[in-house]
């Protein structure tokens, strides 16, 4: 079933009708040896035929983008799958903002005067942006690829259709709620998760940057782990605070890829071995903030994405639907 189709009906047998009547006109042309008029309509031929129409079909389990050349008689076609992972990225300003127009202040020349005039007539706001659209296997590696000029209700379409049964303030909600029901235990049991999970950001920084102490951080969170089963000392607990504290690097002194890793994986662990002082949950709420920030940061090292392209990439989604997961009260 179709959910939603471009109207290029038209356009494409608009296309086909001028084919004819151009190769219609050329063998004309040349049969009765006018020859420079014939010269310049199979000019006028070869460029309009390297004109492609694109069609985009949301169907009900799968998305088509089709791309028509050669006056609509040759389609190449791609198809994305609901449950493909899909990444779509843009390298444009987001949908409503200004559009980058460069200003021509010379208007005292005449072509000056003309570009100021042209331009009043270009839209100030973006309603329309190329997109590409990625197909994705199990190690991030991309199958297949497509590039399409958009508007604002086809890229919906699409970030509604691929894995987006969440967004950031559904997750953001949900991540709320699952912790306020969760108790002490389990509450714990997901803080030591991903303080073991951001170990290894850490543990590279170290390496990189000779700086920190990767030993110290893991002792903390064995310390954290113990505490799960209520066998570690809340003295030594206390004693690990500072020390983490110290070698938390700050972005001052470390402000690559890396420095961010290294300060969420410390910060993670410091704000666990808070939790385990005084139990209060916000703890909780921060160190799964500081995970999905590092995951943010990762995307981030692949382009400079839009707030939307963010949240619509399979690394965000997948981490989400993690940390959700893992907040989650069994019954």
């Amino acid at each position: 079933m179709i959910i939603y189709k471009r109207n290029i009906e038209k356009k494409l047998l608009s296309f086909r009708i001028l084919f004819f009547i151009l190769s219609t006109s050329c063998f004309l042309a040349f049969t009765f040896q006018y020859n420079n008029l014939a010269y310049f309509l199979l000019l006028i031929f070869f460029t309009i035929s390297i004109i492609g129409i694109k069609d985009f079909i949301v169907f009900e389990d799968y998305l088509q983008v089709s791309k028509y050349y050669f006056f609509g008689f040759i389609k190449r076609k791609w198809e994305f799958n609901k449950v493909d992972r899909i990444k779509v990225s843009s390298f444009y300003s987001d949908f409503g903002q200004n559009s980058d127009v460069s200003n021509y202040d010379n208007t005292g020349t005449g072509v000056g005067c003309l570009l100021s005039i042209i331009l009043f007539f270009i839209p100030s706001k973006i309603t329309n942006k190329e997109f590409k659209i990625e197909s994705l296997n199990d190690k991030n590696t991309v199958i297949k690829s497509v590039k399409i000029i958009i508007d604002n209700q086809e890229f919906n379409f699409i970030k509604d259709y691929f894995n987006r049964t969440i967004d950031y303030k559904k997750y953001n909600t949900q991540l709320k709620s699952n912790i306020s029901n969760l108790s002490y235990k389990p509450q714990l049991e997901f803080a030591v998760l991903i303080c073991k999970k951001l170990y290894f950001d850490y543990q590279k920084f170290v390496e990189v940057y000779n700086w920190g102490d990767a030993n110290l951080l893991m002792d903390a969170i064995l310390i954290c782990e113990q505490a799960i089963e209520n066998t570690a000392d809340i003295n030594q607990v206390n004693a690990f605070l500072p020390k983490i504290d110290l070698i938390a690097p700050h972005m001052d002194d470390f402000g690559s890829e890396l420095g961010s890793y290294a300060l969420n994986a410390s910060a993670s662990v410091y704000e666990t071995l808070q939790f385990i002082t005084d139990k209060d949950s916000t703890h909780i709420y921060s160190i799964a903030t500081h995970y999905t920030d590092t995951i943010d940061f990762k995307i981030q090292e692949e382009n400079e994405l839009i707030e939307l392209e963010i949240e619509n990439h399979p690394l965000m989604i997948e981490a989400w639907n993690f940390v959700l997961e893992r907040t989650k009260l069994n019954d």
